[in-house]
């Protein structure tokens, strides 16, 4: 990745696996587990497991990106959360537009899947609602 010598046993470098960490901060994402050689990371979001746990049952309807941007949340949204069809969420700028990202249906947050100030692609899913017709 970076071109530093690897560390013992084929694994990864110091500043390859600061690298990775960092990504997957910016990224969002729930966990990674990767092993290069005998070295292995293993990263999960602090309370990625009972986020998940804690959702009401029910089908999960997606909310997706309005377009391309930065994803900035209108709250902290916690899981279990009552949303109506109308509710912002947050909203995605970009350096042109702001647009709102609607609940679009009534239900309970399940789970938010890309965090406050992430880069997100029109279509992305961003949060995930459980309980709401599709």
């Amino acid at each position: 990745m970076t071109g530093e010598a690897s560390v013992a046993g084929g694994g990864l470098a110091e500043a390859d696996l600061r690298r990775l960490i960092d990504v997957f901060r910016e990224t969002g994402r729930r966990s990674l587990d990767l092993r290069v050689g005998e070295t292995r990371l293993k990263l999960g979001a602090p309370g990625a497991v009972a986020a998940e746990v804690a959702a009401p049952a029910g089908p999960a309807v997606s909310v997706a990106s309005p377009g391309v941007g930065h994803f900035q949340a209108a709250q902290d949204w916690a899981p279990g959360a009552q949303v109506s069809a109308d509710t912002v969420l947050g909203r995605v700028r970009s350096v042109w537009k702001e647009k709102n990202v609607v609940a679009g249906t009534a239900g309970a947050i399940s789970r938010q899947i890309v965090r406050d100030g992430a880069f997100v692609e029109y279509g992305e899913t961003i949060f995930e609602i459980a309980g709401g017709a599709a």
